[in-house]
C-alpha cells in the first residue's frame, strides 16, 4: 500500500447493532437527508458447537477465500463445515437520525438477514427502501413523513435458498421505477416497472461464480456493470441480456464493489486484492484504464461523493484495513473529454498500462481513514446533507464480527 500522510478521523457517534452489521444507507432524498439504516446479517447455528459465525460465503475461518481456490485447493473441510450446518439466517434494520452529529435510533424492524439495501431515486414523496435478503427476497419500506418504515411489498425474486447479493436502483428517466439485482446462483435480475401496479422479472446468467455487485451506470440508461468471484467485470445492454457486451478478464481476485461517478463517465471498481481501479467508461467502446491503487484490506463498498463540490472523492471500506477516503486527481485536457475513445470489443488490457502519458496524467491518494472499528469494514455511506469544502462531510460506516456502527466526518 502506497505511504502516505492522510488525517484519521475520530469517531463522533456510535452504537452496537447486537447482529453483525454489513450495510449503512443514507437517505437522499430532499427533507429526509439527515436520515440513515442500517442492515445487519446473523447466522443462529443449529448443529454446531460455535454460533454465529462463518456469515459470508467470501469468508472461511476469517480469511478470504475466492470459490476457485477451494476447487484448486481441493478444500474438502470447507464443503463438509457448510454440509453439516443447519443454519437460520436472520437480520435487523436500524432507522436512526443524525441529531447535532449524534446516532439516534427512531426504529427497528426484524429481517431476515439482510445484504444489501439502496433508497430509491425520488419516486414519490415518500422515500422508498429496498432491501435485498438472504431467502430470495427483495423488500420494500416506506419512510413516512412521521420517520417510520412501513411494509409497502415484498418479491420472491428466486428460490428461498438463494442469496439476494446486491441491489441498484436505475437513474431517474428511462430506467425508473426499475431495480437490477444479483443472485449468489450467478444470475442477474431486473425487476421492472415498480412505480406502477404491475412489475415483472427479467433473468438471466451473469457470472459462473457469487456476482457480488451489480450496478447501473449513471450515464448510459440501458448498461448495467457486474462483477463476481469469476474475476469477470462485465457490462451489459437491458435490450438484450443475452451476453454481454464488454468483458474484462484483467482481474487476479474476485470484484467486489462497482461505482458509477454520477459526475463524470468514471468507473470504480473494487476487489479482493486491495486495489481500487478507475476507468474511463464510453457508450460504444471498452472502458479505459486511468489509475489504480493498493489500499490494503480487500475492498467491500466503493462511494463516490454525491456532490459536484468534491466530485474527486472515493469512500471505501476496506475489509481488514478499516475505511478510507481517495482522492482521485485527474488532469484538465482528460476531464474535459479529450481522451480518444478505444474501438471495438477488444481486451481492455490493451488500453490499460502501454498508453503510459494516458495513465501518468491520472492519480489516486488515500486523504483520510477511519479506524476505530475493530473486525470486517463491510457497510459505509456519505450523507445527503449539504456539504463543506472543509473535509467535514458525514460519513456513516459499519463493521461485522464486533457489529458496531460509527458516525464520523471525511
Amino acid at each position: 500500500m502506497e505511504a502516505a500522510a492522510w488525517y484519521s478521523s475520530p469517531s463522533l457517534s456510535s452504537f452496537d447493532t447486537v447482529y453483525s452489521a454489513d450495510s449503512v444507507e443514507f437517505c437522499p432524498q430532499v427533507g429526509y437527508q439527515d436520515i440513515l439504516v442500517c442492515g445487519t446479517y446473523q447466522v443462529l447455528e443449529q448443529s454446531t458447537t460455535s454460533p454465529n459465525i462463518l456469515i459470508k460465503p467470501d469468508e472461511v475461518n476469517g480469511e478470504v477465500m475466492q470459490n476457485d481456490q477451494r476447487e484448486v485447493d481441493g478444500d474438502e473441510s470447507y464443503q463438509n463445515e457448510m454440509e453439516k450446518r443447519q443454519t437460520e439466517r436472520i437480520g435487523r434494520v436500524y432507522l436512526f437520525r443524525v441529531v447535532d452529529e449524534r446516532l439516534v435510533e427512531i426504529q427497528r424492524i426484524e429481517t431476515s438477514a439482510v445484504l444489501d439495501m439502496k433508497w430509491a431515486p425520488k419516486i414519490s414523496d415518500e422515500p422508498l427502501l429496498a432491501i435485498a435478503d438472504a431467502k430470495g427476497c427483495i423488500t420494500f419500506y416506506s419512510l413516512l413523513p412521521s420517520y417510520q418504515l412501513v411494509l409497502k411489498d415484498r418479491i420472491q425474486v428466486c428460490e428461498k435458498t438463494t442469496l439476494c447479493l446486491s441491489l441498484d436502483w436505475g437513474p431517474r428517466g428511462l430506467y425508473e421505477g426499475n431495480l437490477i439485482v444479483s443472485l449468489s446462483s450467478g444470475k442477474l435480475e431486473r425487476i421492472i416497472g415498480l412505480n406502477g401496479s404491475n412489475w415483472k422479472l427479467n433473468i438471466w446468467n451473469g457470472h459462473d461464480y457469487e456476482p457480488w455487485i451489480v450496478i447501473f451506470d449513471q450515464h448510459d440508461p440501458h448498461t448495467v456493470w457486474s462483477g463476481g468471484d469469476d474475476l469477470f467485470l462485465k457490462k451489459w445492454d437491458l435490450r438484450d441480456t443475452s451476453h454481454p457486451t464488454f468483458i474484462s478478464k484483467r482481474f487476479p481476485a474476485g470484484i467486489t464493489t462497482l461505482s458509477s461517478s454520477p459526475h463524470n463517465r468514471y468507473l470504480a471498481v473494487g476487489s479482493y486484492d486491495g486495489i481500487i481501479r478507475i476507468y474511463q467508461t464510453h457508450p460504444h467502446s471498452p472502458p479505459t484504464f486511468l489509475a489504480e491503487l493498493d489500499v490494503g484490506g480487500g475492498i467491500w463498498r466503493a462511494r463516490w461523493f454525491p456532490f459536484p463540490q468534491r466530485k474527486d472523492l472515493i469512500l471505501l471500506a476496506c475489509m481488514h484495513d478499516g475505511f478510507k477516503v481517495v482522492e482521485f486527481q485527474d488532469s484538465k485536457d482528460l476531464r474535459n473529454g479529450d481522451v480518444e475513445e478505444d474501438s471495438g470489443m477488444g481486451d481492455v488490457e490493451n488500453v490499460i498500462k502501454d498508453d503510459l502519458e494516458v495513465w501518468k496524467k491520472y492519480g489516486l491518494k488515500i486523504v483520510r481513514r477511519f479506524d476505530q472499528h475493530s473486525s470486517l469494514a463491510y457497510g459505509v455511506d456519505w450523507c445527503r446533507l449539504s456539504p463543506t469544502i472543509e473535509g467535514d462531510n458525514l460519513v456513516a460506516s459499519c463493521s461485522f464480527y464486533d457489529h458496531m456502527l460509527h458516525l464520523w466526518k471525511g
